[in-house]
């Protein structure tokens, strides 16, 4: 089975046939920076114990993992987007689309291309890219001649941002609120990122407005997994818990719930009896809360199977059944 007929058939990913074929006809080639694995069992040889049951790993990016990012919305809505992953604190969107990450991998090595001199290697990752997705899909010189730097920019144009790029302008604003407009920009084009609601709260204590910091706290741990970029989720729950104290009234009880139960025993008892009320998604998001916090999705493996079947999540069985 290749990659694309696993999203397609066992995942359900409904995407365009084309765009999956495309992914199968990357299948062992590099595009700048990136190699792609071989096939899916390349794929599922690269899973490891601390990654996300959610991140279907796909390549290679300058030795990081980019994987698929299939959370049920992601896999309901038919999105095929790409993070990369450097360790289990670090993921984020890089891509939203396929086309979206070749046209950054091709970006990014022409800016470099620019500023060092021509590299045999940049005119192999065209030649490919051109066979798969059309001579026309990206032309070195049609941008100008942008540094490694700018590429980011380039891309934007073209595509659009990702959760990596609103990050990465909210880190380099010295203004505070320049700062905020970049990260609430970020979460509405993607509400699912933890990371971005993880700044934006910040900066909001950083103005002394706990109204805000708490409201967007809140709407960070509705996340579906506690994936982030360099944060210490553990000084975020702190953040929470100071937030309850001072604004108590602003929080729901699911919320109030999540920050006060702290210890790993207190947090699978509440897991439990969540899902013995039949409140099965809200208890799997939990449970894949505490996998992250610990590093390892396979241990409870098991247990995730049985709230998927509950679920009637057959996609995410199926991801169960490649780290069996």
């Amino acid at each position: 089975m290749s990659i694309g007929e696993f999203l397609r058939n066992k995942i359900g990913l409904k995407v365009e046939l084309r765009d999956l074929q495309a992914l199968d006809s990357f299948s062992g080639e590099t595009v700048g920076n990136t190699t792609f694995y071989k096939g899916l069992d390349e794929c599922v040889a690269n899973i490891e114990d601390w990654m996300p049951i959610y991140f279907f790993p796909v390549a290679v990016e300058s030795g990081f993992h980019i994987g698929i990012h299939l959370r049920p919305l992601d896999v309901s809505a038919g999105r095929l987007a790409f993070m990369m992953a450097v360790d289990e604190s670090q993921l984020i969107e890089v891509a939203v689309s396929l086309q979206h990450y070749i046209f950054r991998s091709l970006a990014r090595q022409e800016g470099y291309v620019n500023e060092t001199g021509p590299l045999s290697y940049f005119e192999q990752s065209v030649s490919v890219v051109k066979r798969i997705l059309g001579t026309d899909f990206y032309k070195p010189g049609r941008y100008g001649k942008f540094s490694e730097d700018d590429a980011n920019e380039v891309v934007s144009k073209v595509f659009g941002k990702a959760p990596s790029d609103y990050h990465e302008a909210a880190m380099f604003e010295d203004d505070i609120h320049k700062k905020l407009a970049i990260l609430e920009e970020g979460i509405k084009a993607e509400p699912g990122c933890m990371k971005l609601y993880i700044n934006a709260t910040e900066l909001y204590n950083e103005l002394d407005n706990e109204n805000l910091a708490a409201q967007t706290l809140i709407k960070s741990l509705k996340c579906f997994h506690h994936t982030c970029y360099s944060s210490d989720l553990d000084d975020y729950y702190d953040t929470g818990r100071s937030l309850l104290e001072a604004v108590p009234d602003i929080f729901p009880d699911e919320a109030r719930r999540d920050l006060t139960t702290t210890d790993e025993e207190s947090r699978f008892k509440l897991i439990t009896t969540l899902y013995q009320n039949e409140q099965v998604a809200e208890a799997t998001k939990m449970l894949c809360d505490m996998c992250h916090s610990f590093g390892d999705y396979n241990s409870v493996l098991n247990i995730l199977r049985k709230h998927y079947s509950k679920l009637k999540w057959d996609w995410a069985l199926a991801l169960c059944d490649l780290r069996s």
